[in-house]
């Protein structure tokens, strides 16, 4: 087991994908109880662009974790299942699947403890699917959370879709009003003013 472990680190490092897949899929085979197995069985089949049956092998490890016992008073968040729904949210991104994936970000959204990052998320489906005003609202969130992050100002300009320095311009001036303490607006701003 330990030498599969291995060879399969080994075949990752090389690039040898179908080799990684061929061993995560023997591990998968002698522990298919245990996470790992599963998640890397998974990540084989993403990482050869079978965005599918990664899916389908994510989802069905998922329907196995439904009846697991509800967290610990001591420990009340599963970052591990946290982490794994945001990772099979991400294959159903790269594999273009967006609608779906704004659908299973919105199911499990309760489950999912990095906020930052689901937002940002959720941000980024919206976009894509063309929803600017939801992707506004999230994006304005996102600065007042975190006034001073320039990505969130750029990110702005272009679900606002403003082309001309006048119209950035007035948008960092109303911005620079509302957050008078951050800096990231206000160097911004500078370059639309020479």
């Amino acid at each position: 087991l330990t030498i599969l472990r291995d060879l399969s680190l080994l075949q990752i490092q090389m690039r040898d994908i179908d080799g990684y897949k061929e061993t995560r899929h023997q591990l998968f085979n002698l522990k298919p109880g245990q996470r790992q197995s599963w998640i890397g069985f998974a990540m084989s089949y993403h990482l050869l662009g079978d965005f599918d049956m990664a899916q389908s092998v994510l989802e069905e490890f998922r329907k196995t974790q439904q009846d697991r016992p509800a967290p610990a008073p001591d420990k009340p968040y599963d970052n591990e299942h946290s982490e794994f729904l945001l990772y099979q949210n991400l294959v159903l991104r790269e594999s273009g699947q967006y609608d779906d994936a704004l659908r299973h970000i919105q199911v499990h959204e309760k489950d999912i403890y990095n906020k930052l990052e689901l937002a940002e998320i959720k941000y980024d489906l919206y976009m894509r699917l063309s929803s600017f005003d939801r992707a506004e609202t999230i994006l304005r969130d996102l600065i007042d959370r975190n006034p001073d992050n320039k990505k969130y100002y750029f990110m702005l300009e272009k679900c606002l879709n403003l082309k001309n320095n006048e119209e950035k311009s007035n948008l960092y001036e109303n911005l620079i009003e509302k957050y008078p303490r951050a800096d990231a607006p206000k160097q911004i701003c500078l370059q639309f003013q020479t």
